[in-house]
């Protein structure tokens, strides 16, 4: 059995045992995932915060979890798709920020900013 086989094993077991699992597969894969993450042009903190819900996601899902095949293609697939998600969503609130900037109504030369 390989090293990602007994940590997935453990990782659906109880206890201790599953939170040794998952401490050990943060360890051995959070780095690259980040480092992949930021390749997908995500800031170091947005990279973090996708790597960290993708190993939350793992952790509430462990027990129904069926991950087959590859661990590693596994977890850069679902950072893959948390990043892309991540830039979808950010695309779209930068979009609605200059749609509303676009909408409001400008001051008149004549009239005070701050009584506006």
């Amino acid at each position: 059995m390989d090293d990602d086989s007994r940590l997935l094993a453990g990782l659906s077991s109880e206890g201790q045992v599953a939170e040794q699992a998952l401490r050990e597969l943060f360890f051995a894969y959070a780095q690259p995932l980040i480092n992949f993450a930021r390749r997908l042009s995500l800031d170091r903190e947005t990279a973090e915060d996708v790597v960290q819900n993708v190993f939350l996601a793992l952790w509430r899902n462990r027990a129904s979890s069926a991950i087959g095949g590859n661990l590693r293609s596994y977890l850069f697939a679902a950072v893959r798709n948390q990043a892309l998600n991540q830039l979808r969503n950010s695309k779209a609130i930068r979009d609605g920020e200059q749609e509303l900037q676009f909408h409001l109504p400008q001051p008149t030369p004549h009239v005070d900013r701050v009584e506006y």
